[in-house]
């Protein structure tokens, strides 16, 4: 039998078979990989590139006031985004971008990097964009692949009222609170509540995103829309009804136009605010949408401080007013009773040293009752050294001093009551000396209070020891269920009780303060209202004294709490006084017409 010269030996075609296995095994291995191990991998990918999510935000809930006036409302807005797999594939999308957006390249860049949460998701990089500035990126949409735009609702605030430190405002969300609330649907570049009651009711506002599907082609035109099972309608926020009235609101802003200090207006049956302002304030148009950089830092270092909350966050010495608490603490520790008299001779000395009183020329021998009312320096100088400074801050701690109340505006500072560890800690063991005593009774040196504890503490008094948490929000409208809940407030007491007979004195000398021809503040006497009140005027050491008026008036269905502290005013009985007069006829006034035709002096 003769081989052909041409033939393969068996070594080598068994080599080429091997080789044509392996090789087929390859491809086969490949295929699996492709087909099975990663068909899920390309196919999201695959379904990235022909459908985008675009998320629809909730409208933000509104805020009415008590009567049903809108305080606050979203107006809507654009915003951009860019997903960083489809920009990234054509370079020159972020110079354009920078051209139509009037923002620098780099800074669309670092937003990108900073709210990207994956290079198929839309990152936000602007929000509040203009109509003019949305045609012209809609008009070059085919020269930018993955620039996206899409309604963002912005708060807009229809009155003449600001009150910025009551309702705060929104800003985006930091990596703080993306940890803090994780669990909560956030990503970066969202908005969330800051401060005041944005903050507060923040998940009762906010509301839920809702999801849409888009279908675009290979440039990222939109073709048009995509029904699945996972898109979703958004569900707004739920309306937030506040306590607050807008007519007095308006007006107690009014009289702190260019002065610095806070008006609080309460009602002690349910600790619901009928007003609150601090002033200097800002406009919250200001940061319903993006602030710059510059305008951010300008505002927060201005002299004024306009962002800080003296409603709640300032601490002041809270002059004469502080005799209250000494008045309770010495008829409850049985060192005095209400007959308890002391000759003011206008002064009181204390080794070689001499304290003067309010009044140089001495108001001669008074009772419990009439140092209220005349706010007696000397007869409270001798009161204290009876008392003693335990019983004194006990006392203070008992009422809410040096605590925070637990407002719904979480800004809040616990202010300072004094006691004996903490001087000792301050000036050194066993340095305390008597002269401390008679500037802590007089509501001086180291005691420190905010005007929402004294609103607190006017409350308790008028209550004869029963309070509610001061707070705003008075009840919630779910749009979904069409739906009102009332805020329920649980009612409290204080922790020791307190005889009649010492809130009977301490009413009758605040009632002096009005209706006593020599009372501090009878200044502010309104005929037909019983009104209950202290003037203070607390030393300064940076300037002009601090001015108070404080008190509440009876009555029967609508009783009314008053706090007015006006920094560097002078004294309570002539600044702050006419201001809280002029309040209260506004709140009665609103009410019913009987005191509408009533003529008052103010001075203002």
């Amino acid at each position: 039998m003769y081989k052909a010269t041409f033939s393969i030996s068996d070594s080598r075609l068994n080599f080429s078979y091997f080789v044509l296995f392996m090789a087929l095994s390859v491809l086969l291995w490949r295929f699996y990989v492709l087909q099975v191990k990663q068909y899920r991998s390309f196919l999201e990918r695959s379904e990235e590139n022909r459908v985008r999510q675009v998320t629809i935000e909730p409208p933000r809930g509104l805020i009415y006031d008590r009567n049903g006036i809108l305080l606050v409302e979203n107006r809507p807005s654009y915003a951009v985004s860019v997903i960083p797999w489809e920009a990234n594939k054509s370079p020159g999308v972020y110079d354009l971008l920078s051209n139509y957006l009037g923002s620098d390249k780099e800074f669309i860049l670092s937003m990108v990097k900073k709210n990207s949460i994956g290079n198929f998701h839309p990152a936000k990089i602007k929000r509040s964009i203009k109509l003019s500035t949305l045609s012209v990126l809609e008009e070059h949409s085919v020269e930018l692949p993955g620039v996206v735009y899409g309604l963002l609702p912005e708060r807009f605030y229809p009155t003449t009222a600001r009150m910025s430190h009551l309702l705060g405002y929104i800003r985006e969300i930091n990596d703080f609170d993306l940890l803090k609330h994780k669990n909560d649907g956030y990503n970066k570049g969202d908005l969330i509540g800051w401060v005041g009651l944005e903050k507060s009711y923040e998940q009762m506002l906010r509301g839920v995103k809702g999801f849409e599907y888009i279908q675009v082609d290979v440039r990222g035109r939109r073709i048009g829309k995509i029904e699945t099972a996972e898109t979703k309608t958004p569900k707004p926020g739920n309306d937030l009804h506040l306590s607050i009235d807008l007519n007095v609101q308006i007006e107690a802003e009014r009289f702190l136009k260019n002065k610095k200090g806070a008006i609080i207006l309460l009602d002690p049956n349910n600790g619901e605010l009928i007003a609150f302002a601090s002033a200097p304030d800002y406009s919250l148009d200001l940061l319903s949408g993006p602030i710059s950089p510059e305008d951010w830092k300008t505002l927060q270092n201005e002299s004024d401080h306009p962002m800080f909350n003296r409603a709640t966050m300032s601490t002041y010495p809270p002059g004469s007013i502080y005799k209250l608490v000494t008045v309770i603490a010495a008829l409850e520790s049985g060192v005095i009773d209400r007959n308890w008299t002391i000759n003011c001779p206008g002064y009181y000395k204390l080794g070689r040293r001499v304290f003067r009183c309010n009044r140089a020329s001495g108001h001669g021998r008074l009772n419990l009752e009439e140092a209220v009312g005349q706010s007696c320096n000397v007869y409270f100088y001798n009161l204290m050294f009876e008392l003693g400074l335990k019983n004194w801050s006990e006392y203070g701690k008992l009422f809410g001093f040096g605590l925070r109340t637990g407002m719904d505006i979480r800004e809040e500072s616990t202010g300072n009551v004094p006691n004996e560890a903490f001087l000792d800690k301050r000036y050194g063991a066993g340095i305390l000396q008597k002269g401390h005593l008679l500037n802590l009774v007089l509501g001086q040196g180291d005691l420190l209070v905010t005007p929402i504890q004294m609103a607190n503490f006017m409350m308790i008094i008028r209550n004869e020891g029963i309070y509610y948490k001061p707070h705003v929000a008075r009840k919630y409208y779910y749009p979904g269920a069409q739906f009102y809940d009332h805020v329920e407030v649980a009612k409290l007491e204080i922790a020791v009780s307190i005889s009649d007979t010492t809130w009977s004195v301490l009413k009758a000398g605040m009632k002096k303060v009005i209706e006593d021809d020599k009372g501090t503040g009878r200044i502010a006497r309104i005929p037909g209202l019983d009104i209950y009140a202290k003037t203070g005027t607390a030393q300064n050491p940076h300037g002009d004294d601090h001015a108070w008026f404080v008190g509440y008036v009876e009555d029967e269905l609508n009783p009314l709490v008053f706090v007015i502290i006006i920094e560097n005013g002078g004294a309570g009985s002539t600044t702050a006084g006419p201001i809280g007069k002029a309040l209260i006829m506004k709140y009665y006034q609103t009410l019913s017409s009987e005191f509408a035709s009533i003529e008052w002096e103010t001075g203002l």
